[in-house]
């Protein structure tokens, strides 16, 4: 069906006059208008918009431009109107963002490509028939002495409109290649596609491609030797090729006649359309065309819902989108909602197309919910349990969840594999979601599967996160390995020391402990169990990317060697050892260090929290710890001293005098045994999300200064 009823018909013979004003205007070739956004990609369009009327008005333009729609179509040439700018028009509605609010808006140019139009710029001077009412043979006997391309009358009654035999040379002069036909006529192009492309439009949206179908001209073809489907698909190929000789992206999507793919099929149409627009798919209007009023041009039942649905879907298992516009105003939620289901991309609107929908699809938020997710990728082990070894598994791995982003992120999460668990399955925002695997029925070998989240708000929905399972036959597993790095073996340490170093393992690593050795008997003396610090040491996770839990390598314990015997004063050996789930144990190292508290000066303490590799959140998180100076010196009660930094910068200092009876009875005589306690409030909220690092940093009344418990830890909001 012809859409196109921009004029009262008696103002089309003024089209010549105009087209030479146009010219007047300065109105000639210039380069594609591209605003600094990229256009929405066609794969990704939730919303469009169909206006072919009206579009001289100001305000018509201006309600498109503050619209949200990421792509609409558009009349090209707005013939009635001579101070009509189609190049303006294009450049502003460019310059608007789409839904995402992110990408410019693409805007496609309405073109009738099966039908000829006696208000158009081609028709010249010859006598137009519109105005005598019914379309008589003897018209068209007429306007064949000079358009011998004109068919037939328009099938359904619409004065002015002709189908025609859109193969022949001259037709396709006017619609594609130009033979100065504009430009001999005084305008500043020479066939349809030259207007489009001068005026800077993204693609086209081809009208009346079913002229194919039509008897008369099916009839004219066949007489000509011609496969009427062929030369449709020739011709919107030609099209396509044009455009793209200016824009590679140049798109083309047909309206109407989805009997085309079951013609010349989806592989061959791929080669010449990027989508298709059916209208009346649901909803449909008998009147109307011209006012936007008229209770008759909407809401009236389809006459072929069963007959475009089979045929769509055809086209959407092909890989086409598919653009449905219906006319429906009470209908208008469900014809989204069905569209919805479809997979289709709806627009409800009135069949004259003068306004913009008064009835739109709901738009996200400017400023949509983002996915974030703090890894990619994830790597499981597991023992078979073949010969009675046990079902050891790598331990359930935590992926961070957020919104970066504005509005609310309600996503969920799904996995692909049977073996493969995630809980919670949905959340709000910020959440770390559990992965699990379970290794029930599978046979030693490697696995993979996926985890997707989505939120069909999001921007940037779905997220994917790859895993890896690899299932080891029983005792086929490996030993852990890794390094004790710190402290440096023969250091002289005072106050904290930096126990630290790195593990792995092909299942996973059960824990590091620290001990000491016995200095009176043979034997070691348990210390502490190391923490496991995520994003620690970025290069043994870059160096042993697929091993299990590679991101949380790095392990750290904090000695207090001030705890060590005879006061923390004398030489020890430290031992670091690693233990795997299937009860490995590698001891990764011996350090020896001297202590010297005895002639320490330098203040100590520890923080207390956040802990080594914790993760906290909020805008009131509470930093707390202690901090102590050998005698004779002090610590200044007023916390002046006690510096706090997040990743090296500065956040204020901390309270401090709080009594802390655990710190009072481990360390008494010192002037602040009884007011060692100190802490702070963190606004977490005011950091990214991911791996940070806080320290103190302690001065007392001499000057003496010194680090307290630098640490990682993990923000998620």
């Amino acid at each position: 069906m012809n859409n196109f009823r921009q004029f009262s018909r008696k103002n089309s013979f003024y089209i010549f006059i105009i087209c030479v004003i146009s010219v007047i205007c300065g109105l000639f070739f210039t380069s594609f208008l591209y605003s600094e956004s990229e256009p929405f990609p066609l794969a990704g369009v939730r919303f469009w918009a169909y206006q072919l009327q009206g579009l001289e008005s100001e305000d018509a333009i201006t309600d498109i431009v503050n619209s949200r729609y990421d792509l609409v179509v558009v009349e090209p040439s707005v013939t009635c109107n001579p101070d009509f700018d189609a190049k303006d028009m294009v450049r502003r509605i460019k310059a608007s963002y789409a839904s995402d609010g992110v990408h410019r808006k693409s805007v496609i140019a309405y073109i009738d490509i099966g039908q000829a139009e006696e208000w158009r710029w081609y028709w010249g001077n010859h006598k137009t028939y519109e105005q005598y009412g019914e379309c008589k043979q003897s018209y068209i006997d007429a306007i064949r002495t000079w358009a011998p391309w004109v068919v037939a009358c328009d099938p359904d009654g619409w004065g002015g409109n002709y189908p025609v035999a859109f193969w022949e040379k001259k037709w396709k002069e006017i619609v594609i290649t130009g033979t100065s036909l504009g430009s001999n006529q005084g305008l500043y192009f020479n066939s349809m596609l030259d207007e489009v492309v001068q005026d800077g439009f993204d693609g086209v949206y081809l009208d009346w491609v079913e002229a194919w179908e039509m008897d008369a001209v099916r009839d004219r073809a066949q007489s000509e030797g011609k496969d009427p489907g062929e030369e449709m698909l020739k011709l919107i190929r030609e099209i396509r090729a044009y455009g793209r000789q200016y824009n590679p992206d140049f798109i083309v999507i047909q309206q109407n006649s989805s009997e085309l793919i079951n013609e010349v099929g989806g592989d061959a149409l791929k080669t010449a359309v990027d989508a298709i627009g059916q209208e009346g798919v649901w909803w449909d209007g008998i009147g109307g065309n011209d006012d936007w009023d008229d209770p008759k041009g909407y809401d009236y039942p389809s006459c072929c819902t069963n007959y475009y649905l089979n045929r769509l879907r055809a086209y959407k298992s092909a890989g086409f989108p598919v653009f449905v516009i219906d006319y429906a105003v009470k209908k208008a939620d469900e014809v989204f909602q069905k569209a919805a289901k479809e997979g289709f991309i709806a627009y409800a609107t009135r069949r004259s197309l003068s306004k913009l929908s008064t009835t739109p699809p709901q738009f996200p938020v400017l400023n949509p919910p983002v996915i974030a997710v703090d890894k990619t990728q994830l790597y499981f082990g597991a023992l078979s349990g073949v010969g009675g070894g046990g079902n050891n598994t790598t331990d359930p791995q935590t992926i961070n969840i957020s919104n970066s982003g504005g509005g609310t992120l309600n996503w969920t999460i799904t996995g692909t594999a049977a073996w493969l668990t995630c809980s919670p399955a949905s959340g709000t925002d910020a959440v770390a979601v559990s992965v699990a695997v379970n290794i029930s029925g599978l046979m030693s070998g490697s696995y993979t599967g996926s985890i997707t989240i989505t939120d069909a708000n999001a921007a940037n929905s779905p997220r994917t996160v790859n895993v890896t399972l690899k299932v080891y036959e029983t005792a086929n597993d490996a030993a852990p390995f890794g390094s004790f790095d710190t402290p440096v073996d023969g250091s002289l340490e005072q106050g904290s020391a930096a126990v630290t170093g790195w593990a792995l393992d092909d299942i996973g690593i059960e824990g590091v402990k620290i001990y000491r050795e016995n200095e009176t008997a043979l034997g070691l003396i348990y210390i502490g169990d190391a923490l496991f610090i995520e994003g620690a040491r970025p290069d043994i996770e870059q160096t042993y990317p697929t091993y299990p839990m590679s991101y949380k390598a790095g392990w750290g314990y904090m000695l207090l060697t001030n705890c060590l015997p005879n006061g923390g004063n004398g030489t020890f050996k430290l031992h670091a050892a690693a233990t795997d789930s299937s009860g490995h144990e590698v001891t990764l190292g011996i350090k020896t260090i001297t202590c010297d508290n005895a002639g320490a000066v330098k203040p100590f303490g520890a923080i207390d929290t956040p802990a080594p590799g914790s993760t906290v959140s909020g805008s009131t998180y509470r930093v707390q710890g202690w901090v102590l100076t050998p005698m004779p010196n002090s610590i200044p009660t007023d916390g002046s001293t006690i510096k706090v930094y997040v990743d090296g910068k500065y956040q204020g200092h901390a309270l401090y005098n709080i009594y802390r009876s655990d710190i009072a009875a481990l360390f008494p005589g010192y002037n602040n045994s009884n007011g060692a306690g100190a802490y702070v409030y963190l606004d977490t909220t005011t950091f990214s999300n991911g791996v940070h690092t806080i320290a103190w940093v302690a001065v007392d009344n001499a000057g003496n200064t010194e680090g307290i418990g630098s640490r990682y830890f993990y923000i998620l909001n």
